[in-house]
C-alpha cells in the first residue's frame, strides 16, 4: 500500500512533464471549482 505522498508525488511528476498549463489546470483550478474557493485580495487571478 501506498502512502497518501507517494501517490501526490507520482500524480505531481505526470502532470509536470504536461505543458504548464495542464498541470495549473489540474492543481489549481479544478480546485477553485472542487472547493469553491472565493477571492479574498483583488489581487488573486
Amino acid at each position: 500500500m501506498s502512502s497518501f505522498a507517494d501517490g501526490l508525488n507520482l500524480v505531481r511528476a505526470y502532470f509536470m512533464e504536461k505543458d504548464p498549463n495542464v498541470a495549473e489546470k489540474y492543481f489549481w483550478k479544478n480546485s477553485i471549482a472542487a472547493y469553491s474557493w472565493q477571492k479574498r485580495d483583488k489581487t488573486q487571478p
